[in-house]
């Protein structure tokens, strides 16, 4: 079977499952946690994939959240990077996080800025983490990237500038999966730069309530159609 080889997860769901249970928006995030590090593992042990990217914060989520709820959702990134260091070092894989630095707590990203400096071999498995990420803020901070170090608008390409936008080090995404896909059949900007050629799944199920088989047959759906995928030609 085809397997991809860049893969995106929109996980979905969390506040909607803590309604339906009475719960508090917070411990429908916690139930989360586990989850995530059960799918993450399960893709770098069991698929040869080798890029995992995860929307775990949109710039939209980074300005509408309140205070309290994002302090809250900052610290649970942190225990579950935690969680996946002694994995991470095992398998050797790389950990990179993207998005919209500027207005990110300071001590949250030189947690970042550490996991990324431990996490960091010479393999082709990255592990991505996209926190305050929006596809149109990447490409925007990719041009005044661009033209901050005094290159030419006039030669500004596809090729050059994704040189220079926060996944500009890896392949494009092949397939994206979003949980809560019943009500939720839409992307949210996200990865709008790579997403160009990706299949896109939408997975009906909440996030949390995700199992390895439905990851399984997210992929063996991509598997039956990436065999047709011709890009054009």
């Amino acid at each position: 079977m085809q397997f991809p080889i860049h893969l995106s997860l929109i996980p979905d769901g969390n506040r909607t499952r803590a309604r339906a249970n009475n719960k508090s928006v917070f411990e429908g995030y916690l139930e989360s946690v586990d989850k995530g590090v059960e799918l993450i593992k399960y893709v770098f042990t069991n698929t040869p994939i080798k890029i995992l990217s995860g929307r775990w914060m949109s710039t939209e989520n980074r300005n509408k959240r309140p205070e309290a709820e994002l302090d809250f959702l900052f610290g649970m990134y942190k225990t579950c990077g935690s969680l996946l260091n002694d994995f991470l070092k095992e398998q050797k894989i790389n950990f990179r996080r993207i998005g919209d630095a500027s207005n990110l707590p300071q001590d949250f990203l030189e947690y970042m800025a550490d996991m990324v400096k431990n996490f960091t071999f010479d393999t082709d498995r990255v592990l991505i983490f996209a926190i305050n990420y929006g596809g149109q803020n990447e490409i925007i901070r990719g041009v005044k990237k661009y033209i901050e170090e005094g290159n030419s608008i006039e030669n500004l390409s596809e090729d050059n500038l994704g040189e220079y936008m926060d996944l500009g080090a890896y392949p494009p995404v092949d397939l994206v999966i979003r949980t809560k896909g019943d009500t939720s059949s839409r992307i949210s900007g996200f990865m709008s730069w790579w997403i160009g050629y990706a299949e896109l799944y939408f997975e009906s199920k909440l996030f949390q309530d995700v199992l390895t088989a439905d990851l399984d047959k997210a992929l063996e759906w991509y598997g039956n159609v990436a065999g047709g995928r011709n890009f054009g030609a």
